[in-house]
């Protein structure tokens, strides 16, 4: 980067460097990035750059000038030097500022100015979302900052679903399931849940992607594992509990179920069992064995559904046992 830099500032040096603009214009290009990775690009320099390219982009003189002289070689739009004309010029300007308004948010963002960060992003959304590739990661970088530094989970996973549709390919979309990952393994507290919970079902029902779906329905699980707990240690939160319960619920839904393989059919079943369960713990029993062991009966048979669903599937010989096992205990506990 800096011996990059060292002929750069060489040419900048030269008298001759503006006389062709656009040359010029693809050099600072070449010197902003540089200056990012080294740390020293501000914000006030990106807006110089704007200016002088909005300027450059609104003089039709030099733009006929430079068309004329075959002096323009083509921009990011790679433009057919045989046939170069404005309006190849103009669009490969209009992708330049698009970049200028990215990296003036990638700038922003290092300085947690969260605001002018999204701000930056909305502008590339809005006025260059041609330009996939500088839209693909605005989208991106937007998702991100409403997820780790906005809390905003609602809104990050809306946005990356966004990115999700539009950009499957770009391989953001892979590195957002992995953020979101992130984040809920560090910030999803009981309070957060219900948010989480809900944000997953809406992943899973809007995608139409299968690798998607599998994912909103992985999250969902392992939230509620860190919460169900196992071997009595759970919360007894009665808000997370009607969260789980209310969370899980579609994952268990027939028509759902086909987008998500046996297996996690069942775990998802087995974990829904699971919050129902505990749910049992924290309300007024409606049904009393002899042996003095309660349950509402209303929990008894969501929960016996959920066993009968996995013992219904092609699912593993373990998940197969343990819902038998505690069918059994729930039939001979309660009587019916």
């Amino acid at each position: 980067w800096r011996r990059a830099d060292g002929l750069l500032d060489a040419f900048f040096a030269n008298r001759h460097a503006l006389d062709d603009r656009w040359t010029y214009f693809r050099a600072g290009e070449l010197k902003m990035d540089i200056d990012f990775e080294l740390g020293r690009l501000t914000a006030d320099a990106i807006r110089r750059q704007i200016g002088q390219l909005r300027e450059f982009n609104d003089s039709g003189e030099e733009l006929r000038r430079i068309v004329a002289s075959r002096e323009f070689y083509g921009g990011p739009g790679m433009i057919s030097l045989e046939n170069p004309d404005i309006a190849g010029l103009k669009e490969s300007v209009q992708e330049l500022l698009a970049k200028c308004h990215y990296m003036l948010g990638r700038v922003a963002g290092r300085g947690r100015r969260w605001d002018e960060a999204v701000a930056a992003y909305d502008a590339v959304l809005d006025r260059y979302g041609r330009f996939d590739l500088y839209a693909s990661r605005s989208l991106y970088q937007k998702g991100l900052i409403y997820l780790t530094a906005m809390n905003r989970v609602d809104r990050a996973v809306d946005l990356f679903i966004d990115l999700f549709r539009r950009y499957d390919g770009s391989g953001l979309a892979d590195q957002a399931m992995e953020d979101l990952r992130d984040a809920e393994r560090v910030a999803a507290r009981p309070s957060e849940v219900a948010v989480w919970l809900k944000a997953c079902r809406r992943m899973f029902r809007v995608s139409d992607d299968r690798d998607l779906s599998r994912f909103a329905a992985h999250l969902a699980m392992v939230l509620a594992e860190r919460h169900v707990g196992k071997d009595d240690r759970y919360t007894r939160d009665r808000e997370v509990i009607a969260a789980l319960t209310d969370g899980l619920a579609w994952l268990t839904a027939p028509k759902d179920t086909a987008r998500i393989g046996a297996d996690d059919i069942a775990r998802a079943n087995l974990l829904l069992a699971r919050a129902y369960r505990l749910e049992s713990d924290l309300r007024p029993a409606s049904i009393r064995h002899r042996y003095g062991v309660t349950y509402p009966e209303a929990n008894v048979r969501k929960e016996n559904a959920c066993y009968s669903r996995v013992m219904s599937i092609d699912a593993s010989a373990a998940a197969f046992d343990e819902a038998q096992w505690r069918m059994a205990v729930n039939l001979a506990l309660t009587g019916s």
